[in-house]
């Protein structure tokens, strides 16, 4: 007599091309908590070494590999709330009218970037916290609202949010540096979307400030 697994290969390749994404994705999360424990103990460094980011790199190119291959089978995808969570926000941003970065010293003074969307447009406001009067306002031609969008899903804040915000103000030393990104929304029924960091930051942080300075 046949066996369940010999009757439907289709769903045993099903079930282990899902085990094999839910595995990529733990040792991706796990990888990035290491990572961003090794970027504090370095005093607190916001960039990752070569090896770190290939460690990462690779982890990512064999979680997408599995996703295409999957896709290409025509086999259903596993079912994640992760990736709900991704196309909940990137259907969220659409409706953002505000987005701020703050970083500087949490005791003294900060740096601010403003930027509100009108339309598809970006008007980027930046000063000091402790001088706001000295503020410089400008109409960016570099990029709309949609590559703004876009560049931030590149970054990934739903990860930013559920993996690293828990520890966000854990760790404290003498360099008292602090950093914010706000989000706020046309839409109502959401909350401002806010993560915060002391003296920490995520595994690709330098991806957002390379964003900010591009803009």
């Amino acid at each position: 007599m046949s066996s369940n697994s010999n009757q439907n290969p289709s769903r045993n390749t099903s079930i282990e091309m899902a085990r094999k994404v839910r595995n990529y994705r733990r040792q991706l999360a796990i990888a990035k908590t290491e990572v961003e424990k090794q970027m504090f103990a370095r005093n607190q460094d916001m960039f990752l070494l070569p090896d770190e980011q290939k460690t990462i790199q690779d982890l990512e190119h064999a979680l997408q590999q599995t996703l295409q291959a999957i896709l290409d089978s025509g086999l259903p995808m596993p079912d994640s709330v992760y990736e709900k969570r991704k196309a909940d926000f990137a259907r969220r941003m659409q409706s953002m009218i505000t987005f701020s970065f703050e970083i500087g010293s949490q005791n003294g003074n900060t740096q601010v970037f403003d930027y509100l969307f009108i339309n598809d447009q970006i008007v980027k406001t930046t000063y000091m916290r402790l001088s706001p009067a000295d503020s410089q306002t400008i109409v960016v031609q570099s990029m709309n609202k949609g590559d703004f969008v876009k560049a931030l899903s590149q970054i990934d804040l739903v990860d930013w949010f559920h993996r690293y915000k828990p520890k966000g103000f854990d760790r404290h030393s003498s360099r008292q540096i602090y950093w914010s990104v706000t989000l706020r929304w046309k839409a109502r029924g959401h909350k401002v979307f806010l993560i915060e960091g002391f003296n920490d930051f995520p595994y690709n942080f330098e991806m957002l400030l390379a964003l900010i300075n591009q803009i």
